[in-house]
C-alpha cells in the first residue's frame, strides 16, 4: 500500500509533520530508483562476464596448459568479486532503507535531518531480522534517540499550564476551604446578629 497523505492524516499527523513524512517518503522512493537502477545496469554485464566464464571453461578443458587453468581461475574470481560486490551494494541498500525508516517511524528523528544523520550511519554495524526490518529494532531506536537527540521532534501536549494551573471552584481557592470559611460566617451573623444569609451569597 502506497504511503499517501490522506493515510497520514486519518492516523492523527498534523499536516507540517505529514508534510514533513511525505518529503522524505518521496525522497526516500528516488534514492530506491536510482539505486534499483544503478544495480541493473550492473546485473546487465553477468550475461557478458557468464558467456567469458563459461568460454573459460571450455577452454580449461580443451588445453591442459597452465596459461588456460590461470585464465580460467581469474574468470571466475572475478565473476565471484563481481556477484559480492551486488550483493553488498543491495544489502547496505535494504539496511539503510530500513534505517531511515526507524529513525523516522520509531525514534520521530526530524524527516529534514535524516539524510545528514544518514552519512554518518556505519550500515555495518545494522542487522536486519527476516522481515527486513532493523533487528531488535526498538533496542536501537532508544538508543538512536539519544545519540540523536537534537534531531528529535517532540510533540506538545495541550493542556493546563504547569506554571499556573487554573484554579478550583470557580477561582476561589481549592475546593472545600471557602466553602468552610462561607458557612462559619453565616453561622456567625445567625447567631450573634440574627442575620440570616442563603449559601452562595
Amino acid at each position: 500500500m502506497a504511503l499517501t497523505n490522506r493515510m497520514l492524516k486519518t492516523m492523527g499527523i498534523e499536516e507540517e509533520q505529514r508534510d514533513q513524512i511525505m518529503e522524505a517518503h518521496q525522497d526516500t522512493l528516488r534514492e530506491i530508483r536510482e539505486e534499483r537502477d544503478r544495480l541493473r545496469d550492473q546485473a546487465a554485464k553477468v550475461p557478458d562476464l557468464q558467456r567469458q566464464l563459461q568460454e573459460a571453461q571450455e577452454a580449461a578443458k580443451a588445453s591442459d596448459g597452465d596459461e588456460w587453468r590461470k585464465k580460467f581461475e581469474a574468470e571466475h574470481r572475478a565473476l565471484e568479486d563481481y556477484r559480492r560486490k551486488v550483493e553488498a551494494e543491495e544489502l547496505d541498500r535494504s539496511k539503510a532503507k530500513a534505517y531511515r525508516s526507524l529513525l523516522v517511524d520509531k525514534a520521530n528523528v526530524d524527516p529534514k535531518r535524516v539524510d545528514r544523520i544518514m552519512r554518518l550511519i556505519d550500515l555495518s554495524k545494522v542487522d536486519l531480522d527476516d522481515d527486513g526490518a532493523v533487528k531488535d529494532a526498538d533496542e536501537v531506536a532508544r538508543a538512536a534517540a539519544e545519540e540523536w537527540a537534537d534531531f528529535v521532534v517532540t510533540k506538545r501536549t495541550e493542556g493546563s499550564d504547569p506554571e499556573n494551573p487554573p484554579a478550583g471552584n470557580g477561582g476561589k481557592g481549592p475546593k472545600g476551604v471557602s466553602d468552610i470559611a462561607a458557612r462559619t460566617i453565616r453561622e456567625y451573623n445567625s447567631r450573634h446578629f440574627g442575620l440570616t444569609q442563603k449559601e452562595g451569597e
